[in-house]
């Protein structure tokens, strides 16, 4: 099993780029997945902005962590964003 890779997805705010939240993706043959999670203060900003209204929604509650569907290795907008 390969180790998971993360990074922080950044977002441009107010004329700066602001850190969102951590992404995390595991990459094995049987299990492709990403996990997501929104900055506490990221969440507190009043101009915040869900990184993709469909997969990347506020977390509701005290779960906090968000997974892709199964078959898809990344979020909508995580993909979209990345080189082609």
């Amino acid at each position: 099993m390969a180790e998971p890779r993360s990074t922080y997805v950044y977002v441009h705010l107010g004329g700066v780029f602001v850190p969102a939240g951590r992404l995390t993706v595991h990459a094995d043959r049987a299990n492709e997945h990403a996990l997501f999670w929104y900055g506490t203060r990221y969440l507190q900003r009043p101009d915040r902005l869900e990184l993709d209204p469909v997969s990347l929604r506020f977390p509701s509650g005290s779960d906090r962590v968000l997974r892709t569907e199964a078959g898809f290795p990344l979020f909508g907008a995580i993909r979209d964003a990345a080189p082609d």
